[in-house]
């Protein structure tokens, strides 16, 4: 039962009934996130059995208690019947009364790559894209598809992390605000069908999911049935161990965060770099263990998913001994670089900006939209560029290409572009990846270097003052 209290709030009493309804659904996202009468949903909806059960009773709270609900369907174009289950689900979402939006995008798996994972990561994507940071997203995910991670986590090896299983809430991605949460891991599947039965529900039934090529359908096809039948109550021993292993993970995990708010430099964030930098003497005096934990909580703080515990041991090795270059290494889509003995980490070097080409400079903010960069222009008397200076003259941006000399203001000969950078600890990936001004071809401005030549402005002259910074600032 529920009701409102006195300022609006909603009063949702606890469910002790073992089977789904809406308010038992009601009291969990209570206990979650604190439901309230404003609070703004969507679910990942693919007419699936189970978010079938979580559309039809989110559909009856929001008529109960008047909150803000969509549907989202994601078509990964697995299926010659995806578009027709498209189509189905916009039906059903009409008849609930309830906005639908739906996205195709083919996803492809090269060797080695999992498919499930793919498809997880670009479905996950759009929902961040479509929907705002105050709407919480809900998916269907329930205690067997939880069971089910569990073992295969432990088949394959995984973290301890790994084995408590599915969260039950978490940001849509690492790094961001937005809320995920998955209401039904408490309700079995049978309890899903059963609700869907009473209500008079259909369903979409994938035929892919009797394919036993792919782990997940052969251990819920052929093994989960055969350990019932041994053990009719290995589930629930298997969700009670995971969640033994949820409050030692806890207390672990506080124990990281510390360890990385002690390692981490807050103040020298650069360019191109996803998250703070980490100090490598801070990490020389962590134990092996504990320094791969610190790396991955860094990793995640990126938005990215981290390596193999193997590779993160061989950084280790390197750390602890003092290599060269110790700690470095690429991973999928980032890099990690150990520069002025921190680790940096950002995505890798694409494409870019062809170098053997320059391009117009007006003078005026420039975002270099392919590196994730603008530059940052203020005009000020007795600073930077001298403005008059430059007038009818070819401006440009122009990337390096090595083998640059530049003269710096108040002398008379030419010094090397890259001892300069060397002396001012730029780091090489700025070094490579910003480009710096010419006026009829010679280089005037170089970013961490600053004004070259003769054209630094006197304290009367109208200046330009040059910044780089992140397209995000």
């Amino acid at each position: 039962m529920s009701s409102k209290n006195k300022s609006g709030e909603l009063v949702i009493a606890p469910q002790r009934n073992a089977d789904f309804s809406s308010e038992r659904l009601a009291a969990t996202l209570y206990e979650e996130i604190e439901l309230s009468i404003d609070s703004r949903f969507a679910i990942a909806y693919s007419g699936g059995c189970d978010s079938q059960a979580l559309l039809h009773a989110m559909s009856v709270l929001r008529h109960r208690y008047s909150i803000d609900l969509i549907a989202l369907h994601f078509d990964h174009g697995l299926s010659e019947y995806s578009k027709l289950w498209c189509e189905q689900c916009e039906q059903w979402c009409a008849e609930f009364n309830v906005p639908f939006l739906s996205h195709r995008e083919m996803i492809i798996a090269r060797t080695g790559e999992s498919l499930e994972a793919l498809a997880r990561n670009a479905r996950y994507a759009w929902f961040e894209r479509i929907t705002d940071k105050n709407r919480v997203v809900l998916t269907a995910h329930h205690f067997d598809d939880q069971i089910e991670t569990i073992l295969l986590n432990l088949i394959k090896g995984r973290s301890v992390e790994s084995l408590t299983g599915i969260a039950k809430s978490r940001t849509l991605s690492y790094g961001k605000r937005q809320l995920l949460v998955r209401p039904l891991l408490q309700i079995s599947k049978e309890k899903l069908k059963k609700y869907n039965e009473e209500n008079g529900l259909n369903w979409i039934t994938d035929p892919s999911n009797k394919d036993d090529i792919f782990d997940r359908n052969y251990l819920r096809n052929q093994i989960m049935p055969k350990v019932q039948s041994r053990w009719p109550n290995a589930s629930k021993g298997v969700g009670r161990i995971s969640q033994k292993l949820q409050r030692v993970s806890s207390v672990y995990q506080q124990h990281i965060k510390v360890l990385y708010q002690k390692s981490i430099q807050d103040s020298q964030k650069r360019l191109f770099c996803l998250v703070e930098p980490i100090s490598i003497e801070a990490l020389s005096h962590l134990g092996k263990w504990d320094y791969i934990e610190v790396i991955r909580l860094w990793i995640h703080q990126s938005g990215n998913r981290s390596p193999s515990d193997a590779l993160l041991e061989e950084t280790y090795r390197q750390i602890v001994g003092h290599h060269a270059g110790a700690g470095g290494f690429e991973y999928h889509s980032y890099e990690v670089k150990n520069f002025a003995n921190r680790l940096h980490l950002m995505h890798k070097v694409g494409a870019g900006y062809d170098e053997s080409i320059s391009i117009h400079f007006d003078l005026r903010e420039k975002q270099l939209v392919k590196l994730g960069i603008r530059l940052g222009v203020e005009r000020e008397i007795g600073h930077g560029l001298n403005v008059e200076k430059m007038s009818n003259r070819v401006i440009q941006l122009t990337w390096r290409k090595g083998g640059e000399r530049v003269v710096l203001p108040g002398r008379n000969f030419r010094h090397s572009l890259k001892k300069l950078h060397q002396k001012c600890q730029t780091p090489p990936w700025e070094r490579d990846r910003l480009p710096f001004v010419t006026v009829d071809g010679e280089a005037v401005w170089v970013s961490g270097i600053g004004v070259l030549g003769d054209y630094r402005c006197g304290e009367q002259d109208e200046g330009l003052s040059l910044q780089f910074k992140r397209l995000d600032d």
